[in-house]
Order: C-alpha cells, then structure tokens, then sequence
C-alpha cells in the first residue's frame, strides 16, 4: 500500500474515531441526491441513500450481480439490498475500519478490504460495478477503470458517479480509455446542490453535537462550492 493510500485510510478513521464514533445511523458519507426517492424517506439519511439509487434506478438489474467498489460504512450496498431485485451483492473498500462496520451492520451482502485498483476478484466476474464519491480518493484513476473492466462480465455495466473539479482528468482518462463502447453522462451539479441546503435542515436535528456541527460544516462548504462552479458532480453509465 502507497503513502497515498495509507493517508486516505488515516483521514476516514480519523472521521470516525473523533465523530461519527457509535452512531451506526451513519451508514452513507455522501453529499446526497434531492429530492429523495419516497421509497427511501425511511432512512434518516435519505438523500446520501438516494444517491446510490438514482445511480442504478434505470436499470435492469433482476438476476444480476453486482459490485459497489469503495463501499464506506455499506449503506450503498444495503440500499441496492433493500430496493431492487438484484441477485447477490458485493463490496468492498480499502479501509479495514469501514468494513469491519459494515459486517456488523449488514447482513446478506459480502464485504471484503480491497483496493479499488487491485480488485481481488475473478475476471468477469460481476454484470454491474458502482462507485459513488470514491474515485477521486485513488491514487490511479486509470488502473482502477482497467480493473473495473476486467472484472465486470460480457455486457456489463459501471455506473459511477463523483465530484469534479474543472477540467478533471478522471473524466478525460474515462473516455480515453476506448473501454466501453457507449457511456451516458448527466450534470447532476443541482440535485447534489439541493442535497446540501436540505442536508443542512436534517443534520441539526441530530443530538451528537461534534458529528452535528462535522456534517453541518461539510454541507455548507460544499453548497458554496457548487454555487460558485468550483466542482460540479456527474455520473456515467458506462456499457461494455
């Protein structure tokens, strides 16, 4: 493991150590899709569970099997579980902290510690791969695109979604790869916006004041962010 990664790994469990600590509510650690979904009003993190669902909501996904790379706390994962007819459901993150939650938390779906340019998985193994609010964490964007190719089957899909500075290479190396044959892309800057102002209203309701003022300070930093067109945020559905 790279210098790099060995920091990414220390930050998230500084987060979790000095805030979330025992609150297992924190199941998402996005910036969240508005207006939520009403299938998803129940949990109190709505519009981070959202996200995810938007990601694949257009999809055919009955007998399938699927990949969420860069899992975090699994609530992506629990989601897809949850809410659609999916097969069986994988995940995995390169934080051993952040899985050792998620196999307490939830059940029913296989968590494993792996880094998202080495996936420990067989070639084609799965038809979907998704990846919410992850990438920009990699060391090597382009490996990691390379193994989310070799792992996903004949006709497979990745469905991924991230913020993006301007001009960002990531979505440069995306469409240079020549890997997929067709990829949609969608400017979801606003919905993420609108996630961040609402975010704001539920976050005060929560009672640990350090994870209250953490998550109220994050929302208001990036709803500045995107009102300013200092980062946007898309998502890509990509064909094989």
């Amino acid at each position: 493991m790279n210098q790099h990664d060995n920091k990414i790994i220390s930050n998230y469990n500084n987060i979790t150590i000095n805030y979330i600590g025992d609150n297992s509510f924190v199941e998402f650690m996005n910036h969240g899709f508005y207006p939520p979904y009403r299938s998803l009003e129940k949990y109190f993190l709505r519009n981070q569970a959202s996200l995810y669902f938007n990601l694949i909501e257009d999809l055919d996904l009955s007998n399938k099997s699927l990949l969420d790379v860069g899992c975090g706390r699994g609530g992506g994962a629990m989601v897809y579980r949850d809410h659609t007819n999916i097969r069986n459901i994988s995940a995995c993150d390169i934080n051993p902290l952040s899985i050792k939650f998620c196999k307490t938390a939830h059940t029913g779906i296989d968590f494993k510690v792996c880094n998202a340019t080495a996936l420990e998985y067989d070639d084609q193994s799965f038809n979907i791969i998704t990846n919410v609010e992850s990438s920009h964490c990699y060391s090597n964007f382009e490996k990691f695109i390379n193994e989310v190719y070799r792992v996903l089957a004949p006709g497979g899909i990745f469905c991924y979604t991230d913020v993006f500075y301007p001009n960002d290479l990531k979505i440069t190396t995306l469409y240079q790869s020549k890997l997929f044959k067709n990829i949609e892309e969608k400017n979801i800057t606003k919905n993420v916006l609108d996630s961040c102002r609402d975010n704001k209203k539920s976050f005060s309701q929560i009672s640990d004041i350090k994870l209250r003022d953490f998550f109220v300070n994050i929302a208001t930093e990036k709803e500045q962010s995107y009102c300013t067109g200092t980062i946007s945020y898309r998502k890509f559905t990509c064909f094989i």
